[in-house]
């Protein structure tokens, strides 16, 4: 396995692992910890849809231009939208102000996100577990 693919892989399991413990923070009513963690899953996405184009070690703002570009690549608008959805957890998760309806509200968006950019990485997204309802 190349070096390229092996960080590729990593950022498809922390997007499976980040959008699993947000979805058990859910089940526990913790929303803030869950929409920190779905964050978490949109950015991991983003980053393996950008190492599958050799590019590396994102930080913010390269990944949310990333996260653009490729919405309108693909010309699907909403999968920036759903990327700045996500985003708003992050500012809010240390003030405990998002609300289990916030959450539940861009939970679906998000799957479709990663999955969205799973594919347009190449990748098949049903080898990914994105939880229930993700469309391959």
């Amino acid at each position: 396995m190349k070096a390229d693919e092996r960080i590729f892989r990593r950022y498809v399991a922390a997007a499976e692992c980040y959008l699993s413990n947000s979805m058990e923070m859910l089940s526990k009513n913790e929303p803030s910890k869950a929409g920190e963690l779905l964050w978490g899953a949109v950015v991991a996405g983003t980053k393996a849809a950008a190492a599958s184009k050799g590019m590396k070690n994102l930080k913010y703002g390269p990944c949310k231009r990333f996260a653009q570009e490729a919405a309108r690549d693909l010309k699907q608008p909403d999968l920036f939208h759903t990327f700045l959805a996500a985003e708003s957890f992050h500012g809010k998760f240390y003030e405990s102000a998002t609300t289990m309806e916030e959450v539940e509200a861009v939970l679906e968006a998000a799957r479709e996100y990663i999955a969205t950019m799973l594919r347009a990485a190449g990748f098949d997204p049903s080898r990914a577990d994105l939880g229930q309802g993700a469309k391959s």
